[in-house]
This record gives C-alpha cells, structure tokens and sequence, in this order.
C-alpha cells in the first residue's frame, strides 16, 4: 500500500494531473488492480459451463450432454 501511494503520489502532482490518462500510464497501479481481481474476482462462483447437446469430449473421457460444471 505505501509503495502505491508513493507511486501514484510522484506521478499525480496536482488535481488536474489526476485524469484517466495519466493513471493508466502507471504500471504499479495497474498490476496492483489486477492482482486484487485475482484474488477476489467479481464473478465468485465462476462461469457455468454447460455440455453441448452431442455431448463432448474432455481429456479422453466423454461428457454426456447437459452435463454442468457446478452440480
């Protein structure tokens, strides 16, 4: 936390330096924003995936049709 707002702090010298423009040319804050939706992403359960209708083909072992990721 103190690394970022010593980051930003040298980059954003003033209210109008504060722009979209400029905060995303600060790489620090980009890679800390990313790795907070790493660890607590928005979606928490993940995305449901649901087998085609033909059923499919997943690491050699055949999945039956409708078959969901989350049961």
């Amino acid at each position: 936390m103190d690394k970022l707002v010593k980051t930003i702090r040298e980059e954003i010298k003033t209210d109008e330096d504060l722009t979209v423009e400029n905060l995303v040319k600060i790489a620090f804050l980009d890679a800390c924003l990313e790795e907070a939706l790493r660890i607590f992403p928005p979606v928490p359960v993940g995305l449901l995936r649901i087998v085609p209708p033909q059923g499919s083909e997943i690491d050699g072992h055949f999945i039956p049709a409708g078959v969901s990721s989350i049961h």
